[in-house]
């Protein structure tokens, strides 16, 4: 193998690169004894030159070296995109973490009694004022609330007893001290699974609960929980269908009602609400879904939700609810596994206070701004986009179309919007584009297009549907047309 380059000559070409020489030498030496391995262990190889080899070594540790995850514009309609981070951070929350978070914070550490402090307490007296709750628990997202609430309720003998402090006080369920009750009722028309296969069986089942599902797919009513309670029924579990929605013949029990059934039989009642929807501004006045100031104050005992939906703030699992049922879970040992760090924590805060004022919230809150864009801005960014991509001689057209909230939120709304479907069908692709993408035979031009895009320095994320290319401008900032516009046309030839 003498076509392999030695250790030596390996450094002597990193030392020879601007832009690598100043690599610490006990980590390039070591990355680079394991890329000899590699490639003495690779059988399929075969013999090359040793330039060859090194260029192809030093354009790995370039690739390695360069952050892949950067700005991507979205020209998709789907405004909490999963596979984009959901809810953009709003600049002047951004702002206010550089400024505190650059430095150290009393994340920890109560001021007024000089003594170590619980970071969620933070949040308490904002999520009081702003939805009402009275105390709050905070972990890294939504599928670690309800696992952490799950294993705490399902695995504990006196949450029943203590819990939530009404009714029958465990006359109508007799139970031990002693006794952990472990089955968690819930309507079968809620078993949802959503992104990544998350599905709420088998979180139940992990988190050492048992299943009692309730009803059938699209009827569920409030006997079918009655019937199911006895000595073992842990809690009373709703689940938010955030990404779905059962049309037709259905029926769903009331709020209310299992408000009242939990009450009645000592059983805390848990209501996952998914996207979080802390307030309705005008523009969502006339969606049935409740806030969730509203489901605590119909009487639910727990409400679980995202914090980069709907609520507009960054990753995190919110846990709202009453001081006696929180209290367990902040004991519980996997608090210390799921918590949410000092930048979740400070960016929570910030978001949650936009909502005092709903100026504010439209004007700073980067989802509540977006979702506030008047027909008339949403036209004019259609027509600036369309007249700028006429002008370099990319034909197109402007079509109404619709957004979606996304993220598993909101399945109904549909907010008006425009696309811009580019007409590429007589204008060559270029050999450019062809060979950056390795286009193939059988891909169409909009196809090839749909990619260069995605390979610009800030990649942009378009929509290909039945073969043809569209542009969505409703998450798109009126300051980034002419960067689209100037990568369009770089993607296709004009000749």
């Amino acid at each position: 193998m003498n076509w392999i380059p030695s250790v030596n000559q390996f450094l002597d070409r990193v030392k020879s690169e601007n832009d690598l020489k100043d690599i610490d030498k006990d980590i390039i030496t070591r990355y680079i004894r394991n890329y000899l391995k590699k490639l003495k262990s690779d059988h399929i190889c075969v013999e090359r030159k040793k330039q060859a080899v090194l260029n192809h070594f030093i354009s790995q540790t370039r690739f390695i070296l360069t952050c892949p995850l950067k700005r991507v514009l979205n020209a998709t309609g789907v405004l909490l995109h999963t596979n984009l981070g959901r809810a953009p951070i709003s600049e002047n929350a951004f702002d206010l973490l550089r400024a505190n978070l650059t430095k150290y914070i009393n994340i920890e550490f109560d001021l007024h009694t000089g003594k170590r402090a619980y970071r969620d307490d933070y949040l308490k007296d904002i999520f009081h004022f702003i939805a009402g709750s009275e105390d709050v628990v905070v972990v890294n997202n939504n599928a670690a609330a309800l696992y952490l609430i799950l294993k705490t309720y399902a695995n504990s003998p006196k949450i029943l007893m203590e819990g939530s402090g009404g009714g029958c006080q465990g006359s109508c369920c007799p139970r031990s001290a002693t006794q952990a009750a472990n089955e968690v009722i819930i309507s079968r028309g809620e078993l949802i699974e959503i992104g990544g296969s998350f599905r709420i069986p088998d979180i139940l089942q992990d988190a050492g609960a048992v299943l009692r599902e309730v009803g059938t797919t699209n009827c569920t009513r409030i006997s079918d929980y009655e019937k199911a309670i006895n000595s073992n029924t842990a809690l009373i579990l709703k689940a938010h269908t955030s990404n779905y929605k059962i049309t037709g013949h259905t029926e769903t029990t009331k709020i209310e009602d299992l408000v009242a059934l939990s009450k009645k039989h000592n059983i805390p009642f848990v209501y996952d609400a998914g996207s979080g929807l802390i307030k309705k501004p005008n523009m969502l006045s006339s969606l049935s879904e409740l806030t969730i100031s509203e489901c605590l104050e119909k009487g639910i005992d727990v409400v679980c939700f995202s914090g980069d939906k709907l609520l507009g703030s960054s990753q995190a699992g919110i846990i709202l609810g009453s001081e006696k049922l929180l209290k367990p879970l902040k004991k519980n040992p996997l608090m210390r596994v799921l918590r949410a760090d000092k930048l979740t924590i400070c960016n929570l805060y910030h978001h949650i206070s936009m909502y005092k004022n709903e100026e504010e919230l439209l004007e700073n809150n980067q989802v509540y701004a977006t979702l506030s864009q008047s027909d008339e801005s949403l036209k004019q960014k259609a027509f600036l986009l369309s007249n700028s991509l006429n002008e370099i001689g990319i034909k197109n057209k402007i079509n109404e179309a619709y957004a979606h909230a996304g993220g598993g939120s909101l399945p109904e709304l549909q907010l008006k919007s425009y696309e811009i479907m580019l007409d590429l069908s007589v204008m060559p692709v270029s050999e450019v584009c062809q060979s950056e993408i390795g286009a193939t035979d059988w891909q169409t031009k909009e196809e090839n297009i749909y990619h260069r895009l995605l390979n610009q320095e800030t990649p942009i994320l378009s929509i290909l549907k039945e073969r043809k290319l569209f542009l969505n401008i409703f998450a798109i900032d009126v300051e980034d047309i002419p960067f689209i516009v100037d990568c369009v046309k770089h993607s296709v030839s004009t000749q």
